[in-house]
Parts: structure tokens; C-alpha cells; sequence
């Protein structure tokens, strides 16, 4: 960052972060609560398949994130 502001390339590096973080705690929310369900086998297998396709789902979303920020960044940073 030159100078006492932040330049738009920052504040979109700062937006995809903050994406990618929000995905990254449903993601690891999604797999506390697959493993407590596996653990306790309270679950039924359909309930087990649909939380595994939503944490799929959020890892492909995380993914694409992870892609974009590393898009934004300048060469070798």
C-alpha cells in the first residue's frame, strides 16, 4: 500500500479474504458437525450424504476463492 490510502487492487484482495474466511468457518463448522454425527451415529445415512455434499459444495466454493485472491496478488507476491 503507497500512501495513506488503500487502492482498489487492496480493497478487493481484503473482500475476497474476507470471503474466502466467512466460507472457510462454514466449512469447518460443516465438518465439526459431520464428525460429531459420525461419531455419535445419531445421523441417518441420508443425513450423513447431504452434509457431506454441502461441505463438498463449500470446499469447490473455498477452491474458487483461494483462485481469485491468488489471481489478484501482483506477480511474485
Amino acid at each position: 500500500m503507497r500512501g495513506s490510502g488503500m487502492n482498489g487492487d487492496s480493497i478487493n484482495r481484503l473482500v475476497i479474504l474476507a470471503l474466502a474466511l466467512t466460507v472457510l468457518g462454514d466449512f469447518l463448522a460443516l465438518l465439526a458437525e459431520l464428525l460429531n454425527q459420525r461419531y455419535t451415529n445419531n445421523a441417518s445415512k441420508e443425513a450423513e450424504i447431504k452434509l457431506q455434499d454441502e461441505l463438498n459444495q463449500i470446499h469447490g466454493e473455498l477452491a474458487a476463492l483461494k483462485a481469485r485472491f491468488d489471481q489478484s496478488l501482483p506477480p511474485g507476491g
